[in-house]
């Protein structure tokens, strides 16, 4: 009986049933890949453990890098900025949500990317998925004076370089972002509908962000 060869690299021998690829992969590609190179489906056992593991683990990390680049604006109490970047964050969750590949990389092309459409003229950039994507949902938001562009942009630059340092050019700032989110933030149980409409309904200070 010929072994089932893993659907990844078609050297090892395919152990783990992968949704993804629809087929067998063999533990070391599923470890090395999972949600990188492969678009891995949200319910996958193995992605989900790896996952959920891991945002754990990095929320607390990417908590605390979050209060120490902004102690000024918790001693403040602005309320508008601390709940900016917290809508920004939402959208960065709602787009792993989308597409669970999602790189650190992406993230922080994309608040560039977005940093950029929010000013009054707009320079001309690189495109980015993401920037795209936040830039959408936010106009409703901003339709509605929800928020202001100029707090929004100002959320934007606060956040870059709290995304450049927690970065380990993987996915350790997807993963902490994501796992903070779930922890903190109130979000309907019911996803099913747009970001932009699901955040609207919790525009408040979303979390306890001074929690280390």
């Amino acid at each position: 009986m010929v072994s089932e060869k893993c659907a990844y690299c078609g050297k090892k021998k395919g152990k783990r049933e992968c949704p993804a690829l629809g087929g067998k992969i063999c533990s070391r590609c599923c470890g090395e890949h999972r949600g990188v190179n492969i678009s891995c489906p949200p319910d996958c056992r193995y992605f989900q453990k790896h996952e959920n593991f891991q945002q754990s683990k990095q929320a607390e990390s990417y908590r605390e890098t979050w209060v120490e680049k902004n102690e000024d604006i918790l001693k403040d109490k602005d309320r508008n900025l601390i709940e900016a970047i917290g809508i920004l964050e939402t959208l960065i969750y709602y787009r792993y949500v989308e597409d669970t590949t999602l790189t650190d990389q992406q993230i922080i092309r994309g608040l560039q990317g977005l940093e950029n459409q929010l000013k009054t003229i707009e320079l001309p950039g690189s495109p980015s998925d993401f920037a795209d994507f936040a830039h959408e949902e936010l106009k409703p938001l901003i339709d509605k004076e929800k928020v202001s562009r100029s707090t929004l942009k100002q959320a934007t630059s606060r956040l870059i370089p709290i995304a450049e340092s927690f970065s380990d050019d993987s996915r350790r700032l997807v993963q902490g972002i994501v796992g903070r989110v779930k922890q903190d933030y109130d979000l309907p149980d019911d996803e099913s509908g747009q970001p932009a409409e699901n955040i609207e309904s919790l525009i408040t200070t979303p979390g306890d962000i001074q929690r280390r």
